[in-house]
């Protein structure tokens, strides 16, 4: 009798483990603390609307880097100037046959205006601080009107326990949707508040 209801039992969890499995929700492999606007304005070192216009990825330390060349179209905040090119280096890439995605990462398109917070690296090149955070892609609507739209690929967000704020105050949502001249006005302002200190 027993044997009969282990295999009766075995034959319903083989049943039922296949459903499960496609009923389980996806799990982000990134988990970050949400920044304030203030907080990303405060650890960056300037603030950009720039263009890629080219790039190159290659390996370091183990990892794949891929490095953007950008063009300052408009300084928001710090030094850089309109004009100015800069390397931009992010993790991840393609290298050869292998690439690595590197989940929360910003994601730089080729020939795609976005808004960058940006902090010097090790090697000369500039970072976004904040990783995907620190990056606000500019999309017009049929009002031609650039607004700023947070990425898409985030990862898990969590509350900052150290700085709580409100969540109206995080950048994604403190930015997203605003105009470009609104959203840089917004962010300078910030930004002059986070260095003034």
């Amino acid at each position: 009798m027993k044997s009969v209801f282990r295999g009766a039992l075995c034959a319903a969890l083989w049943a039922v483990v296949p459903a499960l499995a496609l009923w389980t929700p996806p799990a982000s492999a990134s988990v970050s603390v949400e920044l304030s606007l203030d907080r990303l304005a405060a650890g960056a070192d300037a603030v950009v609307v720039g263009t890629p216009v080219a790039r190159r990825a290659l390996w370091r330390g183990g990892r794949i880097y891929t490095y953007s060349r950008l063009h300052i179209d408009v300084p928001v905040a710090g030094s850089f100037r309109q004009g100015d090119e800069i390397w931009l280096r992010t993790r991840g890439g393609i290298v050869g046959d292998v690439g690595q995605r590197v989940d929360g990462e910003a994601i730089l398109a080729e020939g795609v205006r976005t808004v960058v917070f940006l902090r010097g690296t090790d090697d000369g090149a500039m970072a976004v601080y904040g990783r995907a955070q620190g990056q606000f892609r500019l999309v017009s609507g049929s009002d031609a009107v650039e607004r700023l739209q947070p990425a898409s690929n985030l990862g898990a967000l969590v509350p900052d326990r150290r700085h709580p704020s409100s969540p109206r105050d995080a950048a994604r949502t403190a930015l997203a949707g605003r105009p470009l001249d609104d959203a840089a006005a917004l962010i300078a302002e910030a930004w002059r508040n986070g260095h003034d200190r």
